[in-house]
């Protein structure tokens, strides 16, 4: 574990780790979805249609933030649009469209899917582009129950709803409808979202999931309203989520990287809701546990720039990097504090 975090690691641990990923995208635009260190042949291995986009926006976020390899942005780009172009499918007979893989419909894979693609440089050649992200919000809002929630896997096939769910699609969704408004001028997709939010945060019997992919969608959320609400809700599963100790062994870089991106969010959130004097004090505490975080991640980078989810293993996964990469860009873009 290093013993200070500085500018120069930070911003180094990311763009070495994005030039890595960039270099596993393949000429058909997907990734070398899984390997070994110290090679790039890939292994057999069932391919998660939401990590190739979360890798995608990755990619173009940290190509955003810092001064990367010229390879990192045409990475992103190639993958985001390799992706809609080879998955994108119509669903239903009003137009619709999803993204069908391995026989099913995921709600996250959908709305990672436009959350990726507001990153992209759309020109105005890029008209499919537009129409077929908004032909794929239409599917997202299709799927929308009273509670807010969504349906959140279909067999494509027949439709039918299969009993499966994740803590995160519902969040992941919404990130692709606030991305929507992003992507056509339209602030009808950022309304649905907000509502369906709204619902979510009010359920009694199932509280908002505490994940990062719930934080993002607040904090988008926040950006479209300056309500207080959304930074309440945002506060309460940060307090829960500090509430776990750090794991003395066994802990992965998914596991940190994950929990950084949380309270790199809820950081963002209060700066830009300029409350910060209101929660000094947590924000002393959750920038505390960042770092000591981050100092752990940093052991997880290998030589060549990716990152493998134990320390020993060989083992490489492209969510092993895109995760790790965000939290040290973000990280390397907040105000200077003391390390």
């Amino acid at each position: 574990m290093v013993a200070f975090l500085t500018s120069r690691i930070t911003e180094r641990t990311a763009t070495r780790g994005a030039a890595r990923l960039a270099q596993l995208l393949k000429p058909d635009g997907l990734f070398v979805y899984q390997h070994l260190a110290g090679g790039n042949r890939e292994l057999s291995a069932d391919y998660e249609l939401h990590r190739h986009f979360c890798a995608g926006w990755a990619l173009l976020r940290v190509a955003d933030k810092l001064s990367c390899g010229s390879e990192v942005r045409p990475a992103g780009e190639a993958s985001v649009r390799a992706g809609l172009q080879a998955f994108v499918a119509p669903f239903g007979a009003d137009g619709c469209l999803c993204l069908a893989h391995d026989g099913k419909i995921e709600i996250s894979v959908c709305g990672l899917a436009l959350f990726a693609a507001g990153l992209l440089q759309i020109t105005p050649d890029d008209g499919d582009i537009v129409s077929t992200a908004s032909a794929v919000g239409n599917y997202i809002v299709s799927q929308q129950m009273a509670d807010g929630d969504f349906i959140h896997i279909r067999d494509f096939a027949s439709g039918e709803r299969l009993p499966l769910a994740s803590e995160y699609s519902a969040a992941q969704a919404l990130l692709g409808l606030f991305s929507l408004s992003k992507i056509t001028g339209e602030s009808k997709w950022s309304r649905v979202a907000q509502e369906s939010l709204l619902k979510l945060a009010a359920r009694e019997n199932a509280p908002l999931p505490r994940n990062h992919w719930v934080l993002y969608a607040l904090e988008q959320a926040l950006l479209a309203s300056d309500d207080p609400r959304w930074l309440e809700a945002a506060h309460e599963i940060l307090l829960d989520m500090l509430k776990d100790p750090i794991p003395a062994q066994g802990v992965t870089a998914c596991w940190l990287a994950c929990n950084c991106e949380a309270i790199l969010t809820w950081i963002r959130m209060v700066a830009a809701s300029d409350r910060s004097g209101t929660h000094a004090r947590l924000y002393e505490r959750a920038y505390s546990r960042l770092k000591l975080l981050l100092r752990k991640l940093v052991a997880f980078q290998l030589e060549d720039g990716g990152f493998t989810n134990e320390i020993g293993h060989k083992l490489v996964q492209i969510d092993f990097i895109h995760h790790s990469i965000i939290a040290f860009a973000e990280f390397s873009k907040l105000p200077r504090r003391n390390s």
